[in-house]
């Protein structure tokens, strides 16, 4: 799969380094993966912001690792 980011010149400049679009090609196969909530496999929450922020990224990259892919198939990250 060959992900680039597209930001038209027409559109205002984006901050923060990332994409206003996303072009694909050649994607064999895509996974959709609901928001995920930062909380351990044995039901624990830190209390802690950052941490919960940290864990609710690790939940998704192993939803992702479960089949077989990898962050840098993540196309799209909607908050």
């Amino acid at each position: 799969m060959d992900r680039n980011n597209v930001n038209a010149s027409q559109a205002p400049v984006v901050s923060g380094g990332y994409g206003q679009a996303a072009a694909v090609i050649d994607a064999r196969r895509t996974r959709y993966i609901s928001g995920q909530i930062p909380m351990t496999e044995d039901g624990l929450v830190p209390k802690d912001f950052e941490e919960q922020c940290r864990l609710a990224w690790r939940n998704l990259e192993v939803q992702l690792m479960a089949a077989g892919m990898t962050l840098n198939n993540l196309v799209k990250c909607a908050g």
